[in-house]
């Protein structure tokens, strides 16, 4: 340890240069403990809070760096170096236990977005700094501290953010994916968020969501009859399908509801925009004959087996045909879904959409991965 002299020879140092010596020092004698009386320890700390406000950035950098881990750090120098620049406030926001709820939440309302991200990845915070947090609005610091599994949420809180994530989509996956989601406000979420998401839930509680699948179903065929009863024109028809797909709920088995439904201009509506396809290629590939652009189409996007025998048979049923004649159109269009690759099919899409000829793109696919016989 310097002796007394030299600490005072260094004090006088009016520089920078001196007074960052005198904090390196100081900082290193008060995190040294075993060296210290508790006399000696309060004289550290009183000299380090005055230098704290002397010395450049990287110097209180530093000292909050070497104090974030010290569980017993005078809690006025860690207050004043969390609300300093996130550079320095970092270390101690994210790990100093000397930080109490109600230092957290005075950052949390009067310092930056920075400082309120890096509270939110602490390993453990209180319902009460959750609940500043989230007063904050902020989608990245909510979704950040979604993610924190360390992190508590008051009953409260946790319905508010399972109602704003209808709104904001960045909160659907790490609520459902949070431990301490309770089991009603996870059905509540199953009604309306990915299929993806729906089976996580599923994985994670042992009960049966069959009713609640029903019950979606129902749901989606009610929504899409109301509304595309008032789907007149192109205008309206492109508002219905905006909305269904800022929800969410723009998938595959809506376009089984518009046909069953007799919606055809909101079916075309649907596979154009989840096949990313102009109207006229669109209509050539939904009503050809064959059905091998559909075929194509719906592997591409994911289409499940089932889904694809529906929207086949159902787009068929408008024209005159032997139940016989159409049952063997069907297997043999399915034969050539279930033998092409998704992969394939994707880069037939894709010429599709780059305006690349209907039937070269088919055949292109036909002389490369596969080979079926013309149906």
């Amino acid at each position: 340890m310097l002796g007394i002299d030299e600490l005072l020879s260094i004090a006088r140092r009016k520089s920078v240069e001196g007074r960052t010596r005198l904090a390196e020092i100081v900082t290193d004698l008060f995190l040294d403990e075993g060296d210290l009386t508790d006399v000696e320890r309060a004289l550290m700390f009183d000299i380090l809070h005055k230098l704290v406000r002397e010395v450049e950035l990287s110097m209180r950098k530093t000292i909050s760096e070497k104090l974030a881990s010290l569980d017993n750090a005078p809690r006025d120098l860690i207050r004043e170096l969390a609300n300093d620049d996130i550079e320095v406030a970092f270390p101690l926001l994210t790990k100093s236990k000397a930080l109490w709820d109600q230092d957290l939440i005075e950052v949390i309302y009067h310092r930056t977005l920075e400082h309120q991200l890096a509270i939110s990845i602490r390993d453990d915070l209180s319902e009460d700094v959750s609940e500043a947090l989230v007063a904050t609005g902020e989608e990245t610091v909510i979704k950040s501290l979604l993610e924190n599994g360390n992190a508590k949420f008051a009953r409260q809180t946790m319905e508010y953010l399972v109602d704003e994530a209808k709104r904001v989509n960045s909160f659907m996956e790490p609520l459902v994916k949070r431990e301490d989601l309770p089991l009603d406000l996870a059905k509540k979420m199953y009604l309306w968020i990915s299929v993806a998401l729906r089976q996580h839930i599923v994985d994670k509680y042992d009960v049966d969501f069959s009713e609640l699948d029903l019950a979606i179903d129902q749901a989606s065929r009610n929504k899409i009859r109301e509304l595309g009863e008032q789907a007149e024109d192109t205008d309206k028809i492109d508002a219905l399908i905006d909305a269904l797909e800022a929800e969410g709920k723009l998938v595959p088995q809506l376009m089984v509801f518009a046909m069953e439904d007799g919606m055809v201009s909101l079916f075309i509506a649907i596979f154009r925009r989840l096949t990313g396809l102009p109207g006229p290629l669109a209509l050539r590939i939904v009503f050809e004959p064959q059905g091998e652009g559909l075929a194509i189409a719906c592997k591409a996007i994911g289409v499940e087996s089932a889904c694809f025998q529906s929207l086949f048979s159902l787009s068929r049923k408008a024209r005159p045909m032997h139940r016989k004649i159409l049952k063997k159109e069907c297997r043999k269009v399915l034969e050539l879904y279930e033998n092409t690759s998704r992969d394939a099919a994707e880069k037939v899409l894709r010429m599709w959409q780059c305006g690349s000829d209907y039937l070269a793109a088919i055949r292109q696919m036909e002389g490369g991965e596969r080979a079926f016989t013309d149906i």
